[in-house]
């Protein structure tokens, strides 16, 4: 088992802590028993593995088991694949969007998003879309989508 320092970030494996002994009261003859990090003496926590690099993290500092570097190395990966993001964002969940009231008389959800989804990939094929707006509005739910999607195996 890994563990990571919270004051120093020093990663460490367990029988590696630093321990000491201390008397809750300075009358009491009994001591305590107390585990720090070997470099600095400070508290910690256990660290968990990055599915991605395998580096040692501790478990708030993931998103959906990938470290930050991870997720915007994915990130960067399909940045610009319109296709790809478009056949994955099924498992998305769909959002609202204001639009005229005509519009949405004349059309319903699957002509709006078919319309939508026809412009894109044309303008895709003229020029490269940056899709960061996307990615970057919700990273962990990226990361599911493209778990679900099968895009990405972690």
């Amino acid at each position: 088992m890994f563990y990571k320092c919270l004051e120093c970030g020093n990663i460490f494996e367990s029988g590696e802590e630093k321990v000491h002994y201390e008397r809750l009261h300075p009358d009491d003859p009994i001591c305590e028993e107390f585990r720090s990090c070997p470099a600095c003496g400070g508290e910690y926590e256990e660290a968990v593995q990055c599915s991605g690099c395998g580096s040692y993290f501790l478990k708030d500092e993931l998103t959906e088991g990938l470290c930050s570097e991870c997720v915007d190395s994915i990130a960067c990966e399909y940045r610009y694949d319109v296709r790809e993001l478009m056949r994955i964002s099924q498992y998305d969940e769909p959002c609202e969007v204001k639009i005229s009231r005509l519009l949405a008389c004349m059309f319903d959800d699957d002509e709006i998003n078919a319309i939508l989804e026809r412009e894109l990939l044309k303008a895709s094929d003229i020029v490269r879309i940056d899709c960061s707006r996307y990615i970057d509005e919700d990273r962990e739910q990226f990361i599911k989508i493209l778990k679900k999607g099968g895009a990405v195996e972690l």
